[in-house]
């Protein structure tokens, strides 16, 4: 394990992981919303699904779902800077963590 982890989770899905991740964001950082990339697939649970936009019928007929969730575009390699930039001033103060793979990370 890394030096600066002392503790792990299992879980019996990447959708329950995702679901515990965003949790531990919301509890570190004691904001609400988390920024999920467009066209990412995350899980089919209630939280995960709010996260996933990859395709609508993943989500269709499941509202209403978890709030405080932001959909922003992938950023491209070739517009990385602008992109990047963009997201990060678009996010809203209340943001917990971005939700993209492989792993959730969390704004301090």
């Amino acid at each position: 394990m890394p030096p600066l982890l002392n503790k792990y989770f299992y879980c019996n899905s990447g959708s329950e992981a995702v679901d515990n991740a965003v949790k531990i964001a919301r509890a570190a950082t004691g904001r609400d919303c988390i920024i999920a990339f467009d066209g990412g697939f995350h899980g089919r649970s209630i939280g995960a699904m709010a996260l996933t936009s990859s395709k609508v019928i993943y989500r269709q007929h499941f509202g209403p779902l978890m709030p405080g969730v932001h959909v922003a575009p992938y950023p491209y390699c070739l517009h990385c800077k602008v992109m990047g930039e963009k997201v990060r001033r678009q996010r809203p103060a209340c943001t917990a963590c971005y939700c993209g793979q492989p792993a959730l990370r969390l704004l301090r």
